[in-house]
């Protein structure tokens, strides 16, 4: 299974004609903005709309986005978006509500977990990607091959246990967690330019 890279995915939502390319940039990335939206407490509704401004900001951005590994990451160029956008919804509130109770909301920006924030910003956009390596590799292997993964790296199995509960010996076991082990990590660094996550 072909999976796009983020670098040429990135290259090929700057062609407006391109739309299969913008389906696939937002396959992958709204659910993660949305989530991390309604995590800051948004409600649902809110939360599209900012996923919405989000994706929007990237369209008209992605031309100035050039990829340069000693500038910065993707993710911090995407994180710094959807923080102002973010920023912009509680000041739009803030506004609101100064008009009708005299009551000023935090400002995003002063507020002083920013640094936690981005790290939580990281640590979910991390773990939205290896979903989406782990749902892709999936389609790839049989359902042995995956259990084998599955049971020994990711619900701490051991081989021999998984051997015999998989009819498999433990060097097929071995083999089969590297193979896909080796997939989701070629899959997550064409996604991000940085190693998997794995266990």
């Amino acid at each position: 299974m072909h999976v796009e890279t983020r670098v040429t995915l990135l290259h090929r939502i700057t062609d407006p004609a391109d739309q299969r390319a913008w389906e696939e940039f937002t396959k992958l990335y709204a659910p993660l903005v949305y989530a991390f939206a309604t995590r800051r407490g948004l409600q649902h509704a809110d939360a599209a709309d900012v996923t919405q401004d989000v994706l929007s900001a990237v369209a008209r951005a992605i031309h100035r986005f050039e990829y340069n590994r000693n500038r910065g990451t993707f993710r911090s160029w995407l994180y710094t978006i959807v923080r102002r956008r973010l920023a912009g919804f509680f000041d739009d509130i803030a506004r609101v509500r100064r008009n009708y109770e005299g009551e000023q909301l935090y400002n995003l920006d002063n507020h002083p977990a920013a640094a936690e924030e981005e790290e939580r910003w990281d640590q979910e956009f991390r773990t939205h990607i290896f979903q989406q390596a782990t749902e892709r590799a999936r389609e790839e292997f049989s359902e042995k091959i995956w259990l084998a993964f599955s049971l020994t790296a990711m619900d701490g199995i051991s081989v021999m246990d998984a051997g015999r509960k998989l009819q498999m010996r433990p060097g097929a076991v071995y083999v089969a967690r590297h193979r896909v082990i080796r997939r989701l990590h070629d899959i997550v660094k064409g996604l991000t330019e940085e190693p998997a996550p794995l266990p």
